[in-house]
């Protein structure tokens, strides 16, 4: 018997059609200052994910998705140690939302596409895994300095990733 898979692998036009799945988070701390950072939607009923530091000392955040604003009703969880939250979001339905998919079968060398909330798009390489702290080291095009909760997207169409450039 003879299996043959027929992946298809998505163009770049067609991974470009994902922006909207990845939204602007805005936070405001107990101080009143405003914080604004990437998230992605996973869930057609307002499920966001993002990096914890996107959240972490914040009083209040609010979604946007395109122009449409949506208060961020609790968070559902965190990994402090792996830099991830899930948010949900209040009255939100019908939502578009993003394939997630499996990030241990990335490896060096792989191509993937990072997506930022302002639709800036990097094709970039994995140049470093390191397995113990779950972190890819991308390199490529430039990525916004000090930006969090961008999507990496593999060339199926899934999030494979969420990205950081450190701080």
């Amino acid at each position: 018997v003879i299996l043959t898979l027929n992946v298809r692998y998505w163009t770049l036009d067609e991974l470009k059609k994902e922006k909207d799945k990845v939204v602007v988070l805005k936070g405001y701390n107990k101080d009143g200052e405003v914080f604004v950072h990437n998230g992605i939607l996973i869930s057609p009923d307002g499920k966001v994910l993002t990096t914890f530091t996107a959240i972490d000392y914040l009083q209040r955040a609010e979604v946007y998705i395109g122009k449409q604003k949506y208060e961020v009703e609790k968070v559902i969880g965190y990994d402090t140690s792996n830099d991830v939250a899930i948010l949900k979001l209040k009255n939100a339905q019908n939502l578009p939302y993003a394939k997630v998919g499996d990030s241990t079968k990335i490896k060096l060398g792989d191509k993937v596409i990072v997506i930022n909330s302002s639709n800036i798009y990097s094709s970039v390489f994995i140049s470093e895994y390191d397995k113990d702290n779950k972190l890819f080291i991308l390199n490529g095009e430039t990525i916004k300095k000090d930006e969090t909760g961008m999507a990496v997207f593999n060339f199926r169409g899934e999030v494979v990733g969420i990205g950081f450039t450190g701080y």
